[in-house]
């Protein structure tokens, strides 16, 4: 590489509207989006963030074994998020242990979240109906 070809790389980066980001750029950005979920049953409403990688490892699992209903409660136990974007279970053995507590939930609350997870995320699967 010549330096002028160096030159003209740097002053397009320079000219460039948005920096290069690095990992710790990356690792420190706040991406994620929310929706926010009416739930009178329980009085008030529930927040959930979009996907992360893991849930994207648990959706894969949930497919493969065929538990669904299972795996969705998980994901929504990952993305339940307080009014400041915070993560409110990370713990992966309390996921599973919230998500069991939630199967005791009324079921047409928990599909109104799921569908609302699915939107939220661009998830194209069947949502379990629940109502009869």
């Amino acid at each position: 590489m010549t330096e002028a070809t160096i030159e003209s790389v740097d002053q397009l980066a320079a000219a460039a509207p948005d920096p290069v980001l690095s990992i710790t750029d990356i690792e420190n950005s706040r991406d994620a989006q929310y929706i926010v979920v009416d739930v009178p049953e329980w009085n008030g409403r529930v927040r959930l963030s979009t996907m992360t990688a893991d849930g994207i490892e648990l959706l894969t699992k949930a497919k493969e074994t065929g538990d669904v209903v299972d795996g969705l409660l998980q994901l929504l136990v990952q993305s339940f998020v307080d009014a400041d974007g915070n993560h409110q279970v990370t713990d992966p053995v309390r996921v599973v242990e919230v998500a069991k507590r939630l199967r005791k939930k009324e079921a047409i609350v928990l599909e109104r979240l799921m569908r609302a997870y699915c939107v939220l995320n661009q998830i194209d699967i069947v949502v379990p109906s629940m109502s009869v």
